[in-house]
């Protein structure tokens, strides 16, 4: 993924605009199914009704704490990728951390929309 090629539109700075626009460059077939959506497990509404119920706290915008981690998440591993790219490192795992951030940023986009 070139995020060379991503554009903004002429006197904007939306971080929404620039997920969207990564988000679109991305192979679906980078974002699997997450373990968690299989049988067994909460759903994320449950999950979320589960925890405010027993912790007493509001829940109303925990989608933007989920998105923010999303984000956290994919500028780490960006960075452990860039340093691998750069040959600071020679852990042969970080070699395919590119496509962990590409899958991190599509979540972000589906967490917005």
């Amino acid at each position: 993924m070139a995020l060379h090629s991503i554009t903004f539109p002429e006197g904007t700075n939306n971080t929404q605009i620039l997920v969207k626009q990564i988000s679109e460059k991305i192979p679906d077939s980078l974002v699997g199914q997450p373990i968690t959506t299989l049988s067994g497990f909460y759903t994320r509404e449950e999950f979320i009704s589960r925890y405010a119920e027993k912790s007493g706290r509001e829940v109303s915008t925990i989608n933007t704490y989920i998105k923010f981690v999303y984000i956290k998440l994919a500028v780490f591993c960006q960075q452990i990728y860039y340093r691998y790219a750069k040959g600071q490192t020679q852990d042969d795992r970080f070699a395919q951390m590119d496509k962990m951030v590409a899958v991190l940023i599509k979540q972000v986009s589906r967490a917005i929309d």
